[in-house]
Formats: structure tokens, sequence, C-alpha cells
């Protein structure tokens, strides 16, 4: 007896508050929009010593969103880099290299709307490759197949979760919230585009933030039965003035016929097969794993072997501090008379601090390893570097 109360007593100091919330995979929010877009940007400059000023840098960025309703879920994403380079030789020129993609997909459900589907997708490409002096030919493909299984954005939930754990901190709410407020809520968070377009961008916050109170009032947890001027603020800065990573839960897998209209090298007319898998899922409430898994194969004369698996997870230190691993391994195997397999691993360790909303400062730690069979050409060792940058959130 004696060792069982000590034993609830150690659970009791150090659960956390939230684990009486319901767990992220509780929510199942058919109906969601979700987007964001962001710009990073790393630069060295370096002078003395030299001919000239030397520099070296990089930006990238991305728009993404996703509109989910119980029978059709779609996404779009557009990513764009580029690299440019002059070093401290007089004479030496900038060398530069981009890339920009885009992609698009649409996934019809069937009757059971976290089973089966059917989808459509697009793909473009145009790059130039660093220090080549032209760019490669556009990258167009168009895809459609079938597959199985959801992924739900849990997003909003822990925008709940965060901001309630502050309300309870602050004395503003005094009672215990049973799930199924906390999922209302949740639902309430998703449909934050349905209040821009009904109250407009200059006074959807205070109708938002009313019908949250509204719940909690309806669920007797507030203290005085009201938010308050110090619950409006508390709630105002975890929903515009701190950053919640994206959480997801469930799977797909999917497998379908492409046609690569054109490619880089300006092939045009070829067919492909293609499948993929993804898993995701929150671990507790503060780690996010995401795992993607594709395969595609061209068939042509020559047929080529496109693989490529991305893991990663992500922890939230603090409000303000996060802490991403992903792993990236791209594989290309041609089986063409002479050509080589190339296969490359890319590891990168980021911390992030939230400067604000809207400004991140990033330090990275990168590992990079490139297998080619082909010798001497300043790949053959693992590559390492470390590097700061500034991300900017647009939206």
């Amino acid at each position: 007896m004696f060792k069982t109360t000590h034993l609830l007593a150690a659970s009791a100091i150090f659960m956390p508050m939230t684990t009486l919330a319901p767990e992220m995979t509780d929510y199942l929010q058919h109906e969601t929009t979700f987007d964001e877009a962001y710009l990073t940007g790393r630069f060295n400059l370096n002078d003395g010593n030299q001919e000239q000023t030397s520099f070296n840098g990089s930006m990238l960025g991305y728009y993404d969103i996703t509109y989910s309703t119980l029978p059709l879920t779609w996404n779009f994403r557009i990513d764009g880099s580029t690299d440019f380079s002059r070093g401290g030789n007089d004479g030496e020129s900038t060398e530069t290299g981009y890339d920009i993609t885009a992609s698009t997909d649409a996934k019809k459900y069937f009757g059971n709307t976290r089973g089966l589907f059917v989808y459509g997708s697009l793909d473009l490409g145009y790059r130039q490759l660093f220090a080549a002096d032209q760019a490669d030919d556009p990258y167009t493909k168009l895809g459609t197949g079938v597959g199985y299984g959801r992924i739900f954005n849990a997003t909003p939930l822990a925008y709940v979760l965060r901001f309630v754990d502050e309300l309870k901190e602050y004395g503003v709410i005094i009672g215990h919230i049973d799930d199924s407020t906390y999922l209302e809520m949740a639902t309430i968070i998703a449909r934050i585009n349905g209040f821009k377009n009904k109250y407009g961008l200059h006074d959807y916050k205070q109708h938002w933030i009313a019908a949250i109170e509204d719940i909690l009032k309806k669920a007797g947890v507030l203290k005085n039965n009201a938010l308050g001027a110090l619950g409006v603020l508390k709630m105002h800065d975890v929903l515009f003035e701190e950053r919640v990573n994206l959480r997801k839960h469930g799977w797909t897998v999917q497998a379908g016929v492409g046609f690569v209209a054109s490619d880089y090298s300006g092939n045009e007319g070829d067919p492909s097969l293609d499948l993929s898998f993804e898993y995701t899922l929150p671990i507790s409430y503060s780690f996010q794993f995401i795992e993607l898994a594709e395969y595609s194969t061209i068939l042509n004369d020559n047929i080529i072997h496109y693989a490529h698996n991305r893991m990663s997870v992500t922890y939230e230190i603090s409000d303000r501090i996060d802490w991403e691993n992903a792993w990236d391994v791209k594989i290309t195997l041609p089986t063409e008379d002479g050509s080589n397999d190339l296969i490359s691993h890319e590891l990168n360790s980021i911390f992030r601090y939230y400067l604000s909303n809207r400004l991140t400062a990033d330090l990275t730690l990168s590992l990079s390893d490139v297998e080619d069979d082909v010798d001497g050409n300043n790949n053959d060792e693992l590559e390492t570097a470390i590097f700061m940058g500034l991300t900017y959130r647009l939206k």
C-alpha cells in the first residue's frame, strides 16, 4: 500500500496537464483547410587575404495548401530554391543554380471516407543545375491511380491543447474539460477560413475567439464564466503570436500509372509505374513522426528505377524551440549499359528558435554522402556542414 501511494504521487507530479486531454489520433475532422508558406535564407561573406570578396548562399521557400472534405482531399505545393557562389580569386564570376517544382493531387473517396480512393496528379519542374550554362528542359508528368487510407491534420487540436494549458496556468480555466469539449474547440480552430470569409480579415479574430469562449462557457470550466481580458490575451498569444508544428496522423498507400510528357533531358512520351506509402504519427504531444516512401520506374527502351525515402522526427522542446531530424535517401538505378547507379544520403538536424510568429533562427547540422561509382569528382567523402539561417513565415 505504501509503495502504491508513492507511485501514484510520483505519477501525479510528472504527468503533464495535457495527459487528461484526448489523444491527437482522436481528431478525425474531415473538413479542414491548412496552408503555410515559408522563405529561408543563408549567406556567407568573406573578405581579406584574398584577391576579391567571396560569398556563397542559398534561398529556398515553399507554399503548401491542403483542402479536405468528407469525400475529397486536394493538395497543392510549390517549392523553389536557388544557390549562388563566388570564389576569392580575381576574375572569378558568380555561379548560380535554381530549382522550381510544383505538384498537385486530388483524392476522391468512396464509401468509407478513410478507405478506398482514386487520385489524379500533376507534377511540374524547371531547373538550372549549379554553374550550368543554361536551364534544362521543363519537366511535366501526369498520374492517376488508386489507393487506400487517409491522413488527418490534427494541428487544430494541438493549438487547443496549448492554449488550454496557458489558461489553466493563469487560473482562467478552473474546471475539468472533457474530450468532447477539446474536440469541439478544435473544430472551431479548423474553421478559421470560414470566419475570415464571414467577418473579414479585420474582425474575424474577435468572433473566432468568442466562439471558443462559448464552448468553454457551456462546459462550465471558466472562472467567473468568462475568459476575461487575461484569457483573451493568452489565447491571442497562442493563436497569433506563437508557432505550433504541423500534427498529422494516419497512413495512405497508392499505386498508379503516369505519363512523362517531358523530362529535364527533353525526352517525351514515357509511361511510368508509381508506388507510394506515407505514414504519420504524433508521438505524445511533443513529437511528430513522418515516413514517406516513393518508387517509380520509367518504362522506355532503357528502364530506369527511382526510389526516394524521407523519414523525419520533430520534437517540440518548448513553445519557442523545435528540433527536427530528417533523413533523405534518393536512389537512381538505370539499366542502360555503361550507366552508373546514383545513391545519395542526406541527414539534417535543425534547431529552430522562434523569434516571433513570423521569424525563426535556424541552426543546421548537415551530413551528406553521394555514391555514383565515379572516382575523383570531389564527392567521394562524407560531406559535413554547419550553418545558420533565418526563416520568414509568409503565412
